[in-house]
């Protein structure tokens, strides 16, 4: 008879915890969405970081620019998007583990951020505006990440060049953000890589005023 209770119990409870299983995020079908992956993985090596801190101790450099076009990368097939929305679910928790992020996904509704998913890959973890969840599977490996963006991270202690700030802010489709701890960036991203990259190379990756 306890064997048959336990039994009934855990089917119970399973059955719950299957139920209580979050989607990540929502979409709506009358909206247009995007969903930008941002590439934040540390694979700085200890020569990679000695070198952009000589950098930023050089009194002369004002305005460090950091540039992707690799990593990074844009989903707008709206039947894809809606898929995984509907698949990708997690528990909810409180419980915080200590690790560091491998994508910023940023969920566009309209032309408008309205989300930020951060996501560990190994640790299965995702942090958003809405809570804190731990997810079993995604399809990160199926997803794919040929339409490349292009990402613009600059320190947000320092003033970059005003012709600049002109000529990104004039090309269309560019998405900014502010990052906060560890590193606090002003963070610009956008689906129109030649434009970007026309302009990066124009002002190079480390420019001194």
């Amino acid at each position: 008879m306890d064997k048959k209770i336990c039994f009934i119990l855990g089917l119970f409870l399973f059955g719950t915890a299957s139920y209580s299983q979050t989607r990540i995020f929502t979409v709506d079908k009358g909206s247009k969405y995007e969903l930008y992956f941002v590439d934040v993985a540390i694979r700085d090596t200890k020569e990679d970081s000695h070198k952009e801190r000589a950098l930023r101790e050089d009194e002369n450099l004002k305005f460090l620019l950091n540039f992707d076009t690799v990593n990074s990368f844009v989903i707008n097939n709206k039947k894809l998007i809606q898929e995984i929305s509907m698949q990708w679910k997690g528990d909810s928790t409180r419980d915080f583990l200590l690790c560091w992020y491998h994508y910023f996904i940023y969920v566009v509704k309209d032309g408008e951020i309205i989300d930020e998913l951060r996501v560990n890959t190994e640790c299965k973890q995702v942090v958003s505006r809405h809570g804190l969840f731990f997810y079993k599977d995604f399809m990160f490996d199926k997803i794919d990440k040929k339409q490349r963006i292009s990402l613009v991270d600059l320190d947000a202690d320092v003033t970059a060049p005003k012709k600049f700030m002109n000529e990104l802010n004039g090309i269309t489709d560019v998405y900014f953000v502010k990052t906060d701890a560890p590193s606090k960036r002003a963070r610009y991203f956008s689906k129109n890589y030649s434009d970007i990259n026309r302009l990066v190379k124009k002002y190079g990756p480390q420019q001194k005023l």
